[in-house]
């Protein structure tokens, strides 16, 4: 019985190691023929693969609807607070029986201006959450769909319950990786208006209302896009033990996002691709990192819990749901 009690509590001890997102956990393959086969014009997609034992933890956490997928089939509405509207918070409504997992620095269309999300979230069926924000489209303020009738995908939709708070259409991807940044560590809306003009402007997307979303209907911006997503979009479907990647443009690591599960991070992936290929064209390079510089940013983001603490509080961001950490995001 002694021996037995020995075991259990040895196996309590370990749990929470294998859950750790640290180098004992975490495996990244610097070959250069790994590198080579990741890169595509001037981004470089690094991925992070799990040990048995990590995945073993997080195994019973469950399925997730992301936020793209749950807009498109409307299990979620994404809405202003009220009619008149709240630049710095939204509502989202889980209509759904599915869980719906949104990421900070998604960017929604819509409402009575575009938003970037400012915030990670998990819902479960039935709730109802205010949504941190900031806006991304400086030059408007006026609801396109004051009432319960929205178009949707080019369809006029009636959404079920009437809302006189203007609804979101939709979202297709990650803010670049500057934009997220600026959301979420600096919280400040005239460094968010800035970002956005700048990334507009560079990219010739420019607007009367300054929208980022801009960037969607840009046709030279669109078919950047698809070719990154062409090269790199599929790259880890088949790869399980995948939960997340490190970004490089130029000599600079752009930043990282590691997931709990491959589920939730291939679910993500391609909006966040979009965030990282957004910023690499934008102020990017063709890639010619010294692999060193890439060890050097792994052993302070996965050196250790405590290290990696450290680390993030000023480069990044952890997501934490009921004891789990779900999401690490570096800069």
């Amino acid at each position: 019985m002694k021996n037995g009690l020995l075991v259990l509590f040895a196996i309590c001890l370990l749990l929470p190691l294998h859950a750790q997102y640290t180098k004992d956990n975490l495996r990244i393959d610097l070959q250069p023929s790994t590198l080579a086969h990741y890169t595509h014009d001037h981004l470089m997609i690094i991925p992070v693969q799990s040990t048995p034992a990590f995945n073993a933890y997080f195994a019973q956490l469950g399925q997730f609807t992301v936020l793209k997928e749950a807009m498109e089939d409307q299990k979620i509405i994404v809405k202003e607070v009220s009619a008149g509207g709240s630049v710095n918070t939204l509502v989202a409504v889980n209509r759904s029986q599915d869980t719906i997992f949104g990421m900070a620095g998604e960017v929604v269309k819509g409402g009575k201006q575009d938003r970037v999300i400012a915030q990670n979230f998990i819902m479960h069926p039935g709730d109802s959450v205010n949504l941190s924000a900031f806006c991304v489209e400086q030059g408007r303020w006026s609801a396109g769909s004051p009432s319960n009738v929205d178009n949707i995908n080019g369809h006029e939709v009636r959404l079920k319950g009437a809302t006189q708070a203007p609804v979101f259409r939709e979202t297709k991807a990650v803010g670049a990786q500057s934009l997220r940044k600026t959301a979420l560590k600096e919280k400040n809306q005239q460094a968010v208006w800035d970002k956005v003009a700048a990334i507009t402007k560079e990219n010739k997307a420019e607007t009367g209302t300054g929208t980022y979303t801009a960037l969607w209907d840009n046709d030279s911006m669109r078919l950047t896009m698809a070719n990154y997503q062409e090269q790199l979009g599929s790259a880890f479907d088949g790869e399980t033990t995948v939960i997340g990647f490190i970004a490089v443009t130029g000599d600079t690591v752009l930043g990282c996002d590691l997931f709990a599960t491959h589920d939730l991070f291939i679910k993500s992936y391609r909006g966040l691709l979009e965030g990282y290929a957004t910023e690499a064209v934008t102020s990017g390079a063709p890639v010619s990192i010294d692999p060193e510089e890439i060890e050097n940013y792994i052993d302070k983001l996965l050196a250790s819990e405590e290290g990696q603490a450290d680390f993030v509080k000023d480069n990044g961001a952890v997501f934490e749901n009921n004891g789990l950490k779900l999401q690490v995001t570096g800069f």
